[in-house]
């Protein structure tokens, strides 16, 4: 897939909740993350605001999906790209924007994650 260099976007922050995978009835994979990030807007208490970004991801069929590694609260930073659908429901043509995700790395060392998995009560995955 070809992406647009002009409309990308950069999302630093932690995840809201662990990645939410879903299967395709074609074997691929739809991945939805939330994001909490610091914007540029204080609010009445001074404190910087912070907003929850819906993003999604897509793994194709046949491929071990990276988002496993990733859980709620770690440190990451992502780049989209702005997707708009277009599909058909109840025989009316809808459409739809999001914003894909194109890459997705941690910022903080492994074991950084580990501690909090721990203290959250999981195994390391």
């Amino acid at each position: 897939m070809t992406y647009n260099k002009f409309n990308n976007t950069t999302l630093v922050g932690r995840l809201a909740t662990d990645p939410d995978e879903r299967t395709n009835t074609d074997g691929s994979t739809k991945v939805y993350l939330k994001i909490y990030v610091k914007t540029a807007f204080q609010g009445n208490n001074g404190q910087t605001v912070e907003e929850c970004i819906d993003v999604e991801a897509y793994v194709p069929a046949n491929t071990k999906s990276p988002y496993t590694i990733f859980h709620a609260g770690d440190f990451v930073y992502i780049t989209t790209t702005v997707r708009n659908v277009s599909y058909i429901k109840n025989g009316e043509t809808k459409s739809r924007q999001f914003l894909q995700v194109t890459s997705i790395d941690h910022l903080e060392p492994k074991t950084v994650t580990e501690e909090r998995l721990i203290k959250r009560g999981k195994n390391n995955e």
